[in-house]
């Protein structure tokens, strides 16, 4: 296998990784402590967030300079890693279905919309739900087999249908339309900053993964890398956020990120996870890259059975 020629710093897949898991408990830190801060007590609106969105620009930068300099090809989770990312894929899958499964009933019989379920209904509209609903149960069926996959061939493969393989990222892309349908039309930039890019990343994340898990196309580790931590840096941090200013009394901040919930924390557990599985595998515990590294192609081994079904023997000979 040849190797890419750009340069290489060979502690930057770690320094992504630590970025992004590090980035996810700050961000997540200065969203608790500085939200309900910034709220002006006349007008009810927040402030916007200086510090935090610096803190997410410095890290997001770093990432992708981090990643310019990750060189190597596609790397695939190891076998040592097989058991966490598939069991991450079937969490999220999971609970992405049990959460389309709950706003379905909950509009169907109830008539309430899924969050932030601001939202004066049209046709337009009823096209968005219905797509986000849908895509969101066959976003969930890929994400689990996909997950057992990866546990049974004990590590990540190519070769997932490329169509099946964008049902979550059509669910994402229903779901940032409908949320942009939503109040997020109405409020300023600082309330709806976080979820906007959240789910932004989330869908950024899931179009690279399903291109990793089907093979269309060329996935280097190092951008997979940096969607997969800037995904899990909101993904996590939103929806954990959420609850902590839930229990501390921050009612208005709480209320200001209405969109982050269980679906957005499966998705940022897989994307951690998968994150540093990966990284595993870029360090050298992958049986696809050591076998094929170790092999050149004047060092195949001559297998004459195998030679024999493409030049077929004489007659007579």
């Amino acid at each position: 296998m040849k190797k890419n020629a750009s340069p290489c710093w060979p502690w930057a897949p770690l320094a992504i990784v630590a970025c992004g898991t590090g980035g996810a408990v700050l961000l997540l830190t200065a969203r608790v402590a500085l939200m309900p801060l910034l709220r002006d007590v006349d007008t009810g609106r927040f402030a916007t967030n200086i510090p935090a969105m610096v803190f997410v620009a410095v890290v997001m930068a770093a990432m992708m300079v981090f990643a310019f300099f990750t060189a190597r090809d596609r790397v695939d989770v190891p076998a040592s890693r097989a058991i966490p990312t598939g069991l991450s894929a079937i969490l999220a899958g999971g609970v992405l279905g049990l959460v389309t499964l709950v706003d379905g009933l909950r509009y169907f019989f109830g008539k309430i919309l899924p969050p932030p379920g601001q939202m004066q209904m049209s046709i337009l509209t009823q096209i968005l739900l219905f797509g986000l609903l849908a895509f969101g149960v066959l976003g969930a069926v890929v994400l689990v087999r996909w997950g057992l996959q990866t546990v049974a061939q004990s590590g990540t493969h190519c070769g997932m249908s490329a169509y099946g393989a964008l049902a979550p990222v059509m669910w994402a892309w229903f779901r940032l339309a409908w949320y942009e349908m939503s109040y997020a039309s109405t409020v300023g930039w600082p309330e709806k900053f976080y979820d906007f890019l959240m789910v932004i990343l989330e869908l950024l994340f899931l179009f690279k993964l399903a291109r990793f898990v089907s093979g269309v196309g060329k996935t280097t580790t190092g951008g997979m890398l940096f969607w997969a931590m800037a995904a899990a840096m909101f993904a996590l941090s939103g929806p954990l956020a959420r609850v902590l200013l839930y229990f501390t009394g921050g009612a208005e901040a709480y209320q200001a990120s209405a969109l982050a919930g269980v679906a957005d924390f499966g998705i940022g557990v897989l994307a951690l996870v998968f994150g540093w599985s990966l990284y595993r595998g870029y360090r050298g515990d992958s049986f696809v890259d050591t076998e094929e590294e170790e092999l050149e192609e004047d060092d195949v081994p001559y297998n004459p059975s195998f030679d024999s079904l493409l030049v077929p023997e004489e007659d007579g000979e």
